[in-house]
């Protein structure tokens, strides 16, 4: 899977689509439909950020990277997550310099 783009961008695009809680979507919004359109609201976004300085708010680009199909930082289910302090994501470090290069 790692070695060939196409499955990579399938299967980001399907991991991110399995994400909701109570039908809602969580992650990405529907504008984002396809592998093809999340690679580039991705890179629209990334333009996005680094233009912004790191201090501002979250609440400055919120508006604009949901404009690009993603939705607000949120968890499903807060007895699991403990809140919104505790809401990250672990990878296989083994993977970590893959995705560097895929998405930077």
């Amino acid at each position: 899977m790692f070695t060939n783009p196409q499955k990579i961008g399938q299967a980001l695009f399907d991991f991110l689509f399995v994400h909701k809680h109570n039908s809602e979507q969580l992650i990405v919004n529907d504008k984002i439909t396809n592998p093809e359109e999340l690679s580039l609201s991705i890179d629209k976004a990334k333009k996005l950020l680094k233009k912004k300085s790191p201090d501002d708010s979250y609440s400055k680009v919120k508006h604009n990277l949901e404009e690009h199909g993603f939705v607000d930082d949120r968890q499903a289910d807060l007895k699991v997550h403990g809140g919104p302090e505790k809401a990250v994501h672990h990878y296989a470090s083994e993977h970590m310099e893959f995705w560097r290069e895929m998405l930077i």
